[in-house]
C-alpha cells in the first residue's frame, strides 16, 4: 500500500514538472511584443542639393521608425521597358528611431525616377538566424510571433519625379 502510494506521489511530482516546463516554455510565446509601426521605414525628399563636384544630386531622409536596428539599401529606381529597375548605393544600419539622408544623382535620360529602401532586421541573432532556416515549416502569425513581430523584408518608396521636377 505505502508502495501505491509512493508511485502516486511521484507520478503527480512528474506531472506538476512537466506542467511547469510547458508554461515555461510557452509563455513567452504569448507575450505580447512591441506593435510595428505601419510605416517601418520612412523615405521622403528633401530637396536638391550639390555634391563637390557641383553634379545636382536628389537628397532624401531616411528614417527607421521600429525599435529595432535595421540594415538599409537604397536603390534609385528608373523604369526600363516598363519595368522599374535600379541602381544600388552601399547599404547604411539605422539604429532604433534613427535617420540619415541619402544622396542620389539625378537620371540624366529624361526618364522619370523614384528613389526605393529595402529593409532588412540587423544584426540578426543566432535565434533569428535559425528561425530563418525554418520559416518555411512554420505559419506565417507564429514565424512573425518568434521573430518579434518583425517581418524578415519590407520596404518604402518615394513618390516619382519625372524631368520637369529635376529642372526645379
Amino acid at each position: 500500500m505505502a508502495n501505491f502510494h509512493a508511485r502516486r506521489r511521484i507520478t503527480l511530482l512528474a506531472g506538476i514538472f512537466f506542467v511547469c516546463l510547458l508554461v515555461y516554455l510557452v509563455l513567452p510565446l504569448l507575450r505580447s511584443t512591441p506593435a510595428l509601426p505601419r510605416q517601418p521605414i520612412r523615405i521622403t525628399f528633401v530637396g536638391y542639393t550639390n555634391d563637390l563636384l557641383g553634379r545636382r544630386r536628389a537628397a532624401f531622409a531616411v528614417s527607421n521608425m521600429t525599435i529595432f536596428p535595421l540594415r538599409c539599401l537604397p536603390v534609385q529606381l528608373t523604369p526600363v521597358g516598363g519595368i522599374w529597375q535600379g541602381i544600388r548605393t552601399t547599404s547604411i544600419v539605422l539604429k532604433p528611431t534613427e535617420g540619415t539622408i541619402q544622396l542620389f544623382p539625378l537620371p540624366t535620360n529624361g526618364v522619370p525616377w523614384r528613389c526605393s529602401v529595402s529593409a532588412f532586421p540587423e544584426p540578426l541573432s543566432l535565434r533569428q538566424k535559425a528561425l530563418d532556416n525554418i520559416e518555411h515549416w512554420l505559419p506565417p502569425q507564429i514565424y512573425l510571433k518568434l521573430r518579434g513581430g518583425l517581418p524578415s523584408e519590407f520596404g518604402a518608396e518615394s513618390e516619382t519625379f519625372d524631368q520637369s521636377d529635376n529642372a526645379k
